[in-house]
């Protein structure tokens, strides 16, 4: 969400903005456009578009002896495709690789974390939200799932390269395909196996985040929701979700109700503005960071 306060300049005619509470980076071309805009409407639109955000209100709030408006106040927040990108676990404006989807979201966490102060007051806290943000989807890549959103395998007579996808592009889930299957149990499978992850001071937190991120593991996954990777055995799956249990409730009484539901909305804020990001130009709106090795990270969850 964004409060931007638009003011008429008299001498260009155009119009100046100025963040309310939250200070807004404009650039010589946004400055531009926003001078040169024709009326409160085109320089809204300027906004809009520069922010990758969609207009909620714009309300004038004074006007100039004419009648024609000289101040307004323009709110600004995420559009309904942002949503549908969110919920909806295929949808997003164009096909987007795995890899891609979790630079996009440790980025979007490790930004998060700094702005409200974590990182200084809690470093290793703040460091497991980043973690869990480059885990939290990796148990997408499994190839019942991916055929249910439309990324089948290739077949042994094709020749085309294949990633694992995080979005598909379009909207609908074949759930005929891999049933009641929860990718967050996937991935939590595969965090709790890597090493570095086990030897971390937040392991708990980190695993945690990482199976609640759309809810679940409060404080359980149903059996029909265990990974359906190659080779996982019932008895591993049930391992895994006896744990969940158990660390939800040594999380609850270290960090409370609230102070944990806290802590999740962190990761989920992250995946939200990183699909909200896609959902909004189909392109990244800063520069994100390099995933991690795709070779090392396979190896490290197989």
């Amino acid at each position: 969400r964004l409060r931007v306060l638009l003011t008429r300049e008299p001498e260009t005619e155009g119009w100046s903005a100025r963040g309310i509470r939250q200070a807004i980076e404009a650039p010589n071309k946004l400055v531009e456009r926003l001078r040169a805009a024709a009326g409160l409407r085109a320089a809204a639109r300027a906004l809009c578009a520069h922010f990758a955000l969609a207009e909620k209100a714009l309300l004038v709030l004074a006007h100039d002896e004419q009648g024609e408006p000289v101040r307004a106040l323009l709110l600004l927040g995420e559009s309904r495709a942002a949503a549908t990108a969110q919920d909806d676990p295929a949808a997003g404006a164009r096909p987007q690789d795995l890899d891609e989807h979790l630079a996009w979201a440790e980025r979007e966490a490790e930004r998060i974390v700094e702005r409200i102060g974590l990182k200084s007051e809690a470093p290793a806290v703040a460091e497991a939200v980043v973690i869990a943000a480059r885990w939290h989807d990796r148990g997408k890549d499994r190839p019942a799932w991916q055929k249910a959103i439309g990324n089948p395998l290739p077949r042994k007579d094709e020749v085309r390269t294949w990633n694992p996808w995080a979005k598909s592009g379009q909207r609908g889930f074949d759930d005929s395909e891999c049933g009641a299957y929860r990718h967050e149990f996937g991935s939590l499978r595969e965090a709790s196996e890597d090493a570095t992850i086990r030897s971390h001071p937040e392991r708990d937190l980190i695993l945690h985040l990482i199976a609640a991120h759309h809810g679940w593991a409060r404080p359980h996954f149903e059996p029909d929701q265990w990974d359906i990777a190659d080779s996982i055995s019932d008895e591993e799956n049930a391992a895994v979700a006896a744990e969940t249990m158990r660390r939800f409730a040594r999380l609850q009484r270290r960090f409370g109700h609230w102070g944990l539901a806290w802590l999740e909305s962190l990761l989920r804020a992250a995946d939200y503005a990183a699909s909200g990001r896609l959902a909004a130009n189909g392109a990244s709106a800063s520069p994100a960071p390099q995933a991690p090795a795709n070779a090392a990270a396979k190896e490290s969850a197989a």
